[in-house]
């Protein structure tokens, strides 16, 4: 049987990659744009050859008289670009290059139909989340193929996917483009299992100063920005006690780290590579396509993920036990379920939903009434209750009569609850 193949699209604002992998790989792959090189950046670009509807992207955009920039954003803001004198939708232009960043992925065998498409984007809202959605679903693709998510969550795929040494502590990934370093923290605790991990994103304004701008030579510039990272070091490992740092970014080129390379190494290892999240975002991908199959080995807490386990009470084996309905640590997009139960008899008949923090504390209940139903000791009253995530924090409740057997016929009725949860507080780890 042909194997699914998990698709990672790193998009950003200057650079974009793609990788595959499939479950008989050992770790995902990425596409170079040139065959036989490891040249795995395309800059998100696209551009018109003058007088001819003929479009490009990456390089070959950039050869253009007028290449058209920061299509991801113009995308998500829904601007409308100006073109030779013709008005296009910013999201047609970013469906365009997404269209031909998939088509370099066709000699690995691309099915719109039967793999899945993982897009990592730096904060994934709602609305971001939404546009590139309708935009896969434009190229043929189904939006149940397709999951956005968050750097956190990618960077977190991937280190949860090394050798456990790598994250035996806190892991730092140092993202660093366009004279701007992002610094994501992943802390995890072993106490609970499964394993909950965390990612922190924190921004160190001062290496603003390493600009290339500066009026310095060539091998004054390289000491200066050696100098402010070293103390930008000082100030983000401080007395953490670090396993691992991950440096990503085109700002980490060229021979300058001397002084700052022996501090990042000293207790730790250390790792360059720039196609960290799209690798992450593989992973991801098999993550979603396992999580009915068993219990996971550790569960992202953060972005868009469940924050709590959403159950029903169950008398099971002589006992009482909360049952997940919805469970924690999934995106809410892939979070929701169903459950049959039968009603024990009562003369004001309610279901109670039970909330439970993922890192423990207070259980949240909330008890719904089933307004006309009526139970008694001679009937048997089944039901199915259906949960799903619409965000984080707000879970829809569907509740159902169902037939019992051939003898008891279905009632009819049925009943809509929403719950409005808080974040988790419990959430720090």
């Amino acid at each position: 049987m042909e194997e699914i193949t998990y698709f990672g699209l790193d998009l950003s604002e200057y650079y974009s990659q793609i990788s595959y992998f499939r479950d008989s790989m050992e770790e995902p792959v990425s596409i170079s744009t040139h065959p036989g090189t490891e040249e795995y950046l395309i800059p998100t670009v696209v551009g018109k050859k003058t007088g001819i509807s003929q479009w490009f992207i990456g390089e070959d955009a950039l050869k253009l008289s007028n290449p058209i920039k920061g299509i991801l954003s113009k995308a998500f803001r829904k601007e409308k670009i100006i073109v030779e004198n013709e008005e296009y939708e910013a999201t047609e232009l970013l469906s365009l290059y997404i269209r031909k960043v998939l088509t370099m992925a066709s000699s690995v065998s691309l099915d719109k139909e039967k793999d899945y498409f993982i897009i990592c984007i730096d904060h994934a809202t709602q609305m971001q989340t939404n546009t590139l959605l309708s935009i896969m679903e434009s190229l043929s693709i189904a939006k149940d193929r397709v999951k956005i998510c968050s750097k956190q969550e990618c960077f977190c795929y991937y280190a949860m996917n090394q050798e456990p040494s790598l994250t035996l502590h806190e892991s730092i990934l140092m993202d660093y483009w366009n004279n701007s370093l992002r610094l994501y923290v992943l802390k995890k605790d072993t106490r609970i299992t499964p394993i909950v991990v965390k990612v922190s994103e924190l921004q160190f304004p001062s290496l603003s100063h390493m600009s290339d701008e500066l009026n310095m030579t060539e091998e004054e510039l390289k000491e200066h920005k050696d100098g402010v990272f070293l103390k930008a070091l000082d100030d983000i490992l401080g007395d953490r006690i670090t396993s691992s740092v991950f440096l990503v970014g085109d700002g980490f080129d060229g021979d300058w780290m001397n002084r700052s390379k022996s501090r990042l190494c000293a207790g730790r290892r250390v790792f360059f590579g720039m196609n960290l999240f799209t690798k992450g975002a593989c992973y991801y991908g098999q993550i979603i396509r396992r999580k009915f199959k068993n219990q996971p080995e550790y569960l992202y807490m953060g972005g868009s993920n469940m924050l709590y386990n959403i159950c029903l009470k169950v008398f099971n084996k002589g006992d009482f036990k909360l049952k997940p309905l919805i469970s924690a640590g999934y995106n809410y997009q892939d979070a929701y379920g169903a459950m049959d139960v039968i009603v024990v008899p009562d003369e004001e008949p309610d279901i109670t939903i039970y909330c439970k923090p993922i890192k423990g504390g207070d259980i949240k209940e909330y008890t719904f009434p089933l307004k006309g139903l009526a139970i008694s000791e001679n009937l048997t009253t089944r039901l199915r209750v259906f949960g799903k995530a619409q965000s984080p924090e707000r879970i829809l409740i569907s509740i159902k009569t169902l037939p019992f057997g051939e003898i008891e016929k279905d009632l009819g009725l049925s009943w809509e609850y929403e719950i409005m949860l808080g974040k988790s507080e419990n959430e720090g780890i």
